[in-house]
């Protein structure tokens, strides 16, 4: 049912009549539900957390309801948590149930083929169970004159992140793993009957989780190898700059995953990067690039990352290819390179940026970016003139001398 309220004005400027409406129109509903979810686990949301779902329904004051049946359907990439006994929470003429449900009143079934759990809660069967009627009222609906308070409920129950996809149409052949930007739904729905005329009513909610995604940090690492330098980072034609490209990949599962680095033309070159040195924390040289003792993902994968420069770009990109790991532990990647000024013609003062670009996929092979960046300051040689007289003819003499 809807309820619209509409607004008119009307008024005359200069002889001539003026008017204007509008309306707003709310849909009013007997029953209303409400999905919210929360990651037990804190911190990154992940495979293998644990997930707690709660369904709140309220009922409308001036109906009573019987029949009361929850659908909730659990999507691909979570499980139904069956050590966890679902609770249903009634209040009612400002009395408060708190009811674990009893195995009979909750059925839950699992489709292989989607993945998908169905749960199917008998709320009125377990308020019968429980000693109730299997009605709830609304507080005016027995007395339009004293409203006994709101009546409503909730259902607490809980899932578990799989580690992988089980519909192969949520990820490509051979990559089921659960990955940064994939994403795992629910949803429910709720049907009951009015009692005074076994009219249907129903409605609907949702909730869902995404993996979390990889966060980056670029940083100018040292200048001339002196790591004590801070903001504006000046630099001279012929510095050696190193710079620091940092992510955090929170469950080490991504696909075609590449860390670019796209420096400024002509004050750097990226072709000069071309040279791979031991793991460490001292700057490389000139052209040269390592990955630092933080540096986990690297000795997980057993291989340094392939580098590829583009030179139309000025930018370097270091490529990871595609990676599962079931045990969803964040693994760092950490890149230092070192490049030279160059002594090509170039204002002085003038702030240049450097930027980090990181893309990955997820496993409906939809694309993610991510941009950080970090300026750098130019100091340019000054060319100053200076006019003196150095000589003359007559007798006399010149002070000072140019």
């Amino acid at each position: 049912m809807n309820a619209t309220n509409n607004v008119q004005g009307k008024g005359s400027y200069n002889g001539t009549d003026v008017s204007s409406a509008s309306n707003y129109t709310v849909y009013l509903k007997s029953l209303a539900i409400q999905k919210s979810v929360t990651d037990l686990n804190g911190g990154y949301i992940r495979p293998s957390d644990i997930l707690q779902y709660i369904i709140n329904f309220q009922l409308s004051d001036y109906f009573q309801i019987k029949d009361i049946i929850i659908n909730d359907t659990v999507g691909d990439g979570q499980s139904f948590l069956e050590g966890f006994t679902p609770i249903l929470v009634i209040t009612e003429a400002g009395n408060t149930l708190n009811i674990p449900f009893d195995p009979e009143n909750y059925h839950v079934y699992h489709d292989n083929a989607t993945g998908k759990w169905i749960i199917v809660f008998r709320v009125s069967d377990q308020l019968v169970n429980s000693g109730l009627s299997g009605n709830l009222t609304g507080g005016l609906y027995t007395n339009r004159s004293s409203n006994r308070g709101a009546t409503t409920g909730s259902i607490t129950f809980r899932t578990v992140i799989d580690i992988a996809y089980e519909d192969p149409s949520n990820y490509p052949p051979g990559h089921p793993n659960l990955k940064s930007g994939d994403s795992t739904s629910n949803s429910v729905d709720v049907e009951a009957k009015l009692t005074h005329n076994d009219h249907r009513v129903a409605d609907g909610s949702g909730a869902g989780v995404t993996i979390n995604l990889p966060t980056i940090r670029k940083e100018i690492y040292a200048i001339n190898g002196d790591m004590g330098i801070t903001p504006p980072y000046p630099v001279r034609p012929g510095d050696n700059v190193t710079f620091s490209l940092r992510v955090s990949v929170p469950t080490t599962n991504l696909c075609n995953f590449t860390v670019s680095d796209f420096l400024p033309v002509p004050f750097f070159r990226a072709d000069q990067v071309t040279t791979s040195i031991s793991q460490g924390d001292t700057p490389p040289g000139a052209g040269e690039w390592r990955i630092a003792s933080d540096d986990t993902l690297s000795a997980y994968l057993g291989r340094l990352p392939d580098i590829e420069v583009d030179t139309s770009n000025n930018m370097i990109r270091f490529k990871y290819g595609s990676f599962n790991s079931t045990d969803q532990t964040e693994r760092i990647v950490h890149i230092l390179f070192t490049v030279t000024a160059t002594d090509e013609p170039f204002a002085d003062e003038l702030y240049l940026t450097n930027q980090m670009y990181v893309v990955y996929y997820n496993s409906l092979c939809e694309s993610f970016s991510d941009t950080a960046i970090q300026q750098i300051l130019t100091q340019e040689p000054e060319l100053t003139l200076d006019k003196r007289v150095n000589g003359t003819t007559g007798s006399g003499t010149i002070d000072p001398k140019g």
